[in-house]
């Protein structure tokens, strides 16, 4: 599947000069540089664990009926809806998962390579101080006994800025599920972005900046961009944002131009084009051993998580759902083949989480905040449940933790069928696989009610069959 699409040729007059500005600003910086030391902290329990094989966090089962002061939306039964994604699911997550054991021999990590910044110093910020003034957030707590479902509580402002400052802890990572095409998630992103920045800095922590939307051959160019040799014009040019990536690159400037300049370090986290092409085409076996090495180097965790509880139903409801979209948009050629389909999402996904997870095994106690899709994050088999598994059995980083967030998402997003509802949890009972830890609404994206009372929803019986 190629992602290359043509793109408005028209530029923003307003950026005209930007490269001279950020010269000046940078030769500024550089009398100002420090070292950042790596302090000791405490580190509590993850905010949701993404393996069955780790206890739910207290901090998410203490919560008393006093402190849910917003609504309690149920897991909702709901028929799996006649979709192509059925005629091909079953079939196609089993080919792919055979797939995957050509995979298991390889495990091994003397394939990946460092990342290209030590930690180093933030400039001190221009920007505005980030504010989450007006948003909505909800916080997705786990079922406390049997026959419960997940349910949220809401956060005011100070709540929900003390979630993403906790969020920012040693050896974490933070991932934000955009939608592409909007602007306000990239805004809010912004926002979640600065927040996180400053606590690493209060804290001592090497920060990074993961984004999907930037392919790893770009990475020198990032490098640049991130102290202040490149403008925004020049970042779009240099990356070839117009035929590598189909939305607008305008739709991300309040992120961009926060961090350029900055010396944050900027991670491309996409494979190359080429690679995914491969792989859509040939599937695995069209990459070689060192290719797949330094895409996965956790191949044997790879292989593992595909015979994981619910990970069948997660391939038929969310990666396959995608393929109908493509097979019916008609951008996957004459004859797709749903395995390399599945392949090279899952592909993206591991080679994504392999790029935020190696920043923090090379920079230890470092925070990584991930700018992706929302398919990538939701429902913890994307990649934020790789990344966890990832750093902790697959690197051995210490308490390392994970933290999901979904920008506002829709019953779209949920894979509900009702509108106005959310599914908060792909599966109907134990293990769930919940939506997200975090969900941030702009105020006039959130469902009526929302804040108030939760939407009408079916409460699903513990057990039935999906």
């Amino acid at each position: 599947m190629s992602r290359r699409r043509t793109m408005p040729t028209d530029r923003d007059p307003m950026r005209c000069g930007a490269l001279t500005a950020t010269r000046l600003f940078y030769l500024l910086l550089i009398a100002a540089r420090s070292s950042l030391r790596c302090l000791a902290f405490s580190v509590p329990p993850p905010l949701w664990s993404a393996r069955p094989s780790h206890p739910p966090s207290p901090s998410l089962s203490a919560v008393s009926p006093q402190e849910e002061t917003a609504t309690a939306l149920a897991l909702q039964s709901e028929s799996r809806r006649d979709r192509v994604t059925r005629a091909v699911g079953h079939s196609a997550a089993a080919a792919a998962a055979s797939s995957l054991q050509l995979l298991s021999g390889t495990a091994g990590t003397s394939g990946s390579p460092r990342l290209f910044l030590p930690p180093q110093a933030a400039a001190e910020s221009q920007s505005r101080a980030p504010s989450l003034d007006g948003y909505k957030a909800f916080r997705l707590l786990q079922p406390q006994g049997d026959g419960e479902s997940p349910s949220l509580r809401a956060l005011d402002t100070s709540e929900l800025e003390s979630f993403i400052k906790a969020a920012a802890q040693p050896n974490s990572m933070v991932f934000l599920g955009e939608h592409h095409n909007r602007k306000e998630d990239h805004e809010l992103q912004a926002q979640l972005v600065d927040l996180l920045a400053m606590e690493a800095k209060s804290k001592g922590l090497p920060f990074a900046v993961g984004f999907e939307q930037v392919e790893t051959p770009f990475q020198k160019v990032l490098d640049q961009f991130g102290v202040g040799k490149l403008s925004l014009e020049g970042l779009e040019d240099k990356t070839e944002w117009k035929v590598r990536w189909q939305w607008p690159f305008e739709l991300y400037t309040p992120i961009f131009d926060r961090l350029r300049g900055r010396r944050i370090p900027l991670l491309a986290l996409n494979p190359s084009d080429a690679d995914t092409e491969t792989v859509m085409v040939r599937g695995f076996p069209g990459l070689s051993q060192a290719k797949l090495r330094e895409l996965m180097p956790d191949s044997k965790g790879f292989a593992e998580q595909a015979k994981q509880p619910g990970f069948r139903q997660y391939t038929t409801e969310v990666i396959l759902s995608s393929y109908g979209a493509h097979v019916q948009m008609g951008v996957l050629g004459d004859s797709p083949d749903p395995k390399n389909f599945f392949a090279a999402r899952v592909l993206r996904d591991e080679a994504m989480a392999a790029r935020g997870v190696e920043f923090v095994k090379s920079n230890p106690g470092g925070v990584v905040a991930m700018l992706m899709g929302g398919d990538h994050v939701k429902f913890r088999f994307g990649s934020s449940d790789r990344a966890l598994r990832m750093g902790r059995d697959g690197f051995g980083l210490k308490d390392f933790q994970v933290t999901s967030v979904m920008l506002n998402p829709t019953s779209e997003d949920s894979v509900s069928s009702r509108r106005r509802q959310l599914r908060l949890s792909l599966t109907e009972e134990s293990p769930f696989l919940p939506l997200a830890d975090l969900l941030i609404f702009n105020s006039d994206k959130a469902p009526p009610g929302f804040s108030v009372s939760p939407p009408p929803v079916e409460t699903p019986k513990v057990g039935a069959s999906s």
